[in-house]
Order: C-alpha cells, then sequence, then structure tokens
C-alpha cells in the first residue's frame, strides 16, 4: 500500500471510532417485540381505504365481460377478490371464500368476473389486510326482470 493510502485509511478509522465513542448510547431491542411500545404487528393497525365497483367492458377478442374494479389508499399489498358462498338470510350475513389475487398497479386493481349462469346473484368484495371493500351483486336476470326493472336477489 502506498504511504499516501495508508494515511488516508488510518485517518478514516481514527474518524470512524471517535464517532462511535461520542455516539449516544442506545438501547438494545428487547427480544420480545411486543413488549415495545412502538411496535406494531402487520394488520393490527393497518387501515385501508378501498374503493370497488362492477363495470361492464369489451373484450380484446369481442364482446363484453364484467370487471372489478378499485382502488387502494395507501397502495400497498396485493388484493383479494371474495366471492360469497353462503347467505343466511336470518343474520344478513355472507361467507365470502378466495377467488382471485391481483396486484396493484399505481393503486388500481382490476378482475375480470362472472355473472352466474343461472337466475341467482353472486356477491363480490375485495379484502387487503383486515380491511374490505362494499360488496357488490351480479346476476342473470331475464327479459321479463329487466322490464319490470327489478334488482338482483342476494343468493340466500
Amino acid at each position: 500500500m502506498r504511504r499516501p493510502h495508508l494515511a488516508t485509511a488510518f485517518f478514516a478509522l481514527l474518524v470512524l471510532t471517535m464517532l462511535s465513542s461520542f455516539a449516544p448510547a442506545v438501547s438494545a431491542p428487547s427480544s420480545n417485540p411486543g413488549s415495545d411500545p412502538g411496535f406494531a404487528r402487520a394488520g393490527e393497525t393497518d387501515e385501508y381505504t378501498i374503493t370497488s365497483r362492477v363495470v361492464k367492458r369489451r373484450l380484446p377478442k369481442g364482446g363484453k365481460g364484467l370487471f372489478f374494479v378499485g382502488s387502494v389508499e395507501p397502495s400497498q399489498g396485493p388484493v383479494y377478490i371474495q366471492r360469497a358462498t353462503k347467505c343466511n338470510k336470518e343474520t344478513n350475513t355472507c361467507n365470502f371464500k378466495f377467488y382471485k389475487r391481483k396486484y396493484l398497479k399505481n393503486g388500481r386493481y382490476e378482475a375480470r368476473i362472472e355473472a352466474p349462469p343461472k337466475l341467482r346473484g353472486w356477491m363480490w368484495r375485495a379484502r387487503v389486510g383486515n380491511s374490505y371493500s362494499d360488496q357488490w351483486v351480479t346476476c342473470t336476470k331475464t327479459d321479463r326482470q329487466v322490464e319490470q326493472n327489478k334488482n338482483c336477489k342476494i343468493p340466500f
């Protein structure tokens, strides 16, 4: 090693030791992260604002299809699209199961969904962490239901 490089290395080492001796003492992290008051487990304090809606769009190969679209604020994590499997009329609640996982693009998501082939409805919602979007119903209507302007039935 040349002398100028040796002097530079020695000077850097000297400065580093001086800075470490002047640094304030920091308490060692505890082995139990839950005991630290500034620590929060993932999902406990995460609040997401999820917007959603069902839209009809043209498909690249022709025809039209239903899409479940929306946005997530703050833009973080994948979005899990869920479909209702069993609804209870007395408690007015539904069980939801996983349908698709979509990743965010600029805070937005888009998933192709379907309407049921028979005369009933399917309910949809989006989930990020412990936050859920509004529920949407898709259904297949007869011409008579369209003429009478009837709403979709919830799948009870």
